[in-house]
């Protein structure tokens, strides 16, 4: 889509997250998820709030490095997160988020992530959608018997939002 256009051809919807500079283009999870292409712009996901299966999760997009950036709350355990200690990794449906639970360099530990598709927030300042979590268990070198990671996902629901984040 070039400068000047005012809509795109189709049913294709443009949205971006803040860490990146180009579109994105998808196609809507519903016929009633038409964006307001009045607005023409496109508005970054800044804040995320997932909910499931006992716990919740407070994730700000873009946070600096001095501020949190991801609060993991499961009951009484809760564990915040600077934006140096959650790995992002990038793929063709989203960004896969994870932090790392609990670790102990000889008995193992557990990791934590969850999947963040790309969110049409264009004339919207919330969006609810439906995710993933994921979380990994794994054995350190001085856990007898040994034994490989094991892996548990479960279902979250999130509400994306967008607005100025913390610098």
């Amino acid at each position: 889509m070039g400068e000047g256009d005012t809509q795109p051809a189709g049913n294709v919807n443009w949205f971006t997250f803040p860490d990146r500079a180009e579109d994105y283009t998808s196609v809507p999870a519903t016929h009633n998820d038409t964006p307001d292409w009045s607005t023409n712009t496109a508005m970054p996901v800044r804040k995320i709030i997932l909910k499931g299966s006992g716990i919740e999760v407070d994730y700000t997009v873009g946070a600096s490095e001095s501020f949190i950036a991801l609060i993991y709350r499961a009951g009484a355990f809760v564990r915040s997160f600077t934006p140096l200690e959650i790995q992002t990794d990038a793929t063709g449906l989203g960004q896969m988020i994870s932090v790392s639970l609990l670790q102990s360099p000889d008995s193992g530990g557990e990791r934590f992530g969850f999947f963040l598709p790309f969110i049409n927030m264009t004339g919207r300042h919330s969006a609810a959608f439906g995710t993933v979590g994921i979380y990994e268990t794994f054995s350190g070198p001085d856990f007898l018997p040994t034994r490989p990671s094991a892996w548990r996902m479960i279902d979250l629901a999130g509400t994306a939002e967008t607005g100025v984040p913390a610098m």
